[in-house]
């Protein structure tokens, strides 16, 4: 073999030129993206939503970021008008929802009643106590 002699590189495949080479380009579809959305809205978390997407959740972050961005928003918004629907409406649903709208969005709050714990007539209650010493205790006092 001549030291001189220039290794032999086989010609490059058309596919393998230049922007090529590797994976092709992830592209969400509506119905993945309408996917993503609802599971994000539900709070199932991202690593779930990648592996029922079938990605990396870096991929997911990646191209679904405004799905995942906004869509607790959304679900939160709705929840919000369906509960603002049924506190003014009628019926028995009504009042739950009236009364747990006024504690969350208007600082509502139950009264507190008081309570006094008292004895007979109103006196203060009689109690007793019973002071036990062990040995130790009694020895410490008798060399006092």
């Amino acid at each position: 073999m001549n030291p001189k002699a220039e290794p032999i590189i086989p010609p490059i495949k058309p596919e393998m030129q230049k922007g090529k080479v590797g994976r092709k380009p992830y592209k969400p579809t509506q119905a993945q993206r309408a996917q993503v959305e609802s599971m994000a809205a539900y709070g199932v978390p991202e690593h779930a939503i990648a592996l029922v997407i079938g990605c990396d959740p870096k991929t997911l972050r990646k191209y679904y970021r405004e799905e995942l961005d906004t869509a607790h928003i959304k679900a939160t918004s709705q929840v919000a008008q369906s509960l603002f629907q049924k506190a003014i409406g009628s019926g028995s649903q009504s009042v739950t929802a009236a009364i747990f709208w006024m504690k969350t969005r208007a600082g509502w709050r139950e009264t507190p009643t008081a309570v006094e714990v008292s004895g007979p007539n109103g006196e203060a209650i009689p109690m007793e106590f019973t002071i036990v010493l062990d040995n130790a205790s009694a020895a410490i006092d008798d060399s006092i």
